[in-house]
């Protein structure tokens, strides 16, 4: 798996490239819902990496969220992609997208990446290896309360029917961190909290393809991320995620009222 991974980094940073590098204009951008938008580079990203994975990984599968439809049927290693991670920010320059990569086998994350190309940081874990930011071993937040550290949060932007639910969750772990952040991007905020910036994150609902990498980031820098009732996670479409340093996760979902 060490191997396969030094063999994907080439890949996964020219993706996190084209992503830096592109010239974004209106014809880029289209809808696929009322504030839900696919660009040309995430497009472009997306068949740069469904041709480059499995040819080095022979037999294995690719699901991209770019896909019309997704069948997440483990029998064989599956690549869970997502090519560009925060793509209204990346519309709008704002500097916070990354290139999100999980190989699934045995139906849990066997390796994970996550690459931020704007400040060059590329994080991956590798089951039972951990975790690590350009090469240097990273570890959740070990504090103990939640008034230590700040909380990552996404809004589910694409589900406004879970508004009033999700900001009524949001005051309650206001209340109880330091303060909480928004970044845009999912993959991002699980990093974040791989390597300790974030105490915790929080999300009403996500897709397989923005947490799988950064769920394997986070348990093989020592935290916990579960579903929002405290179960595992099964990589097998929409959950609400919790995510934080093991010492403040029951916390979280405790303030999170799940």
């Amino acid at each position: 798996m060490e191997q396969l991974y030094r063999q994907i980094e080439p890949l996964v940073r020219s993706c996190g490239e084209l992503l830096r590098s592109r010239i974004k204009s209106e014809g880029q951008i289209h809808h696929k819902g009322e504030v839900d938008f696919v660009t040309d580079t995430d497009l472009a990203v997306s068949r740069r990496l469904c041709e480059g994975l499995p040819a080095l990984l022979p037999g294995s599968r690719v699901i991209t969220e770019e896909q019309p439809e997704h069948s997440f049927d483990y029998s064989q290693d599956t690549w869970v992609i997502d090519p560009l991670d925060g793509t209204s920010n990346y519309i709008f320059d704002l500097h916070a997208s990354a290139v999100s990569v999980a190989l699934i086998r045995g139906k849990e994350p066997a390796l994970g990446i996550i690459y931020n190309p704007y400040l060059d940081e590329l994080f991956h874990a590798i089951r039972g290896k951990g975790a690590f930011l350009n090469g240097a071993q990273i570890h959740a937040c070990s504090k103990e309360r939640l008034l230590d550290g700040m909380v990552a949060v996404g809004t589910s932007p694409y589900h406004r029917e879970l508004s009033a639910a999700t900001f009524q969750k949001l005051q309650r772990i206001f209340e109880r961190c330091i303060d909480i952040r928004r970044c845009g991007s999912a993959a991002l905020d699980l990093a974040a909290v791989a390597c300790g910036r974030m105490a915790g994150f929080y999300e009403e609902l996500l897709s397989t393809w923005d947490y799988a990498a950064g769920a394997l980031l986070i348990t093989e820098a020592g935290g916990k991320i579960t579903r929002a009732d405290g179960s595992p996670l099964r990589f097998d479409g929409k959950e609400s995620i919790v995510a934080a340093g093991a010492g403040v996760h029951a916390e979280l979902l405790e303030a999170a009222g799940c």
